[in-house]
């Protein structure tokens, strides 16, 4: 079963029922000092989206706090001042996606191109011992492979500030 939402496909009073990963989750008490609120972000390779369950029982709270991937379901109830979009969840199921890819950050350039920048800039590095050391790395397809599947693919600015910041 394929991810058929996105989270920048979603817009005001949009229905939610798909898989998404939970993010930074914080559970608030509210002034009545009785009632607590899910505050959290529901997320996928195209980005988050702030989320909130109303009036979790303490059974859930102990069942929500370490979910990391859950079915969702709910809508887009408002569009905060800043313009972010917020989501008011009435459902959440933990499961386990059939496809890590479809929650993994990705850069709209060019990931061969962005994989070129560090080759070039390994060439540059005047620190032979160091040198040596990444092509190690990046002459091994397997790493090359494995490096272009995660979250690192979203920019090389970490591996690039890395290499020219720290050595160079």
């Amino acid at each position: 079963m394929n991810k058929k939402q996105m989270v920048k496909d979603l817009y005001l009073n949009s229905s939610i029922n798909d898989v998404f990963v939970i993010k930074d989750v914080e559970f608030r008490v509210r002034r009545d000092n009785k009632t607590i609120d899910m505050f959290f972000k529901i997320g996928d390779k195209s980005g988050d989206m702030s989320a909130i369950i109303w009036d979790v029982s303490k059974e859930r709270i102990e069942k929500y706090k370490n979910i990391k991937f859950a079915r969702i379901h709910g809508h887009v109830s408002k569009r905060r001042a800043n313009g972010i979009l917020q989501a008011t969840v009435s459902s959440m199921a933990e499961t386990t996606p059939l496809d890590f890819t479809e929650y993994l950050p990705r850069s709209k350039r060019d990931l061969e191109k962005m994989i070129n920048e560090i080759y070039l800039k390994i060439e540059s590095i005047n620190n032979n011992h160091l040198k040596n050391l990444l092509k190690c790395f990046f002459e091994d397809p397997e790493f090359v492979k494995n490096l272009k599947s995660t979250c690192c693919n979203k920019s090389p600015s970490t591996i690039h500030w890395w290499i020219t910041r720290t050595y160079i």
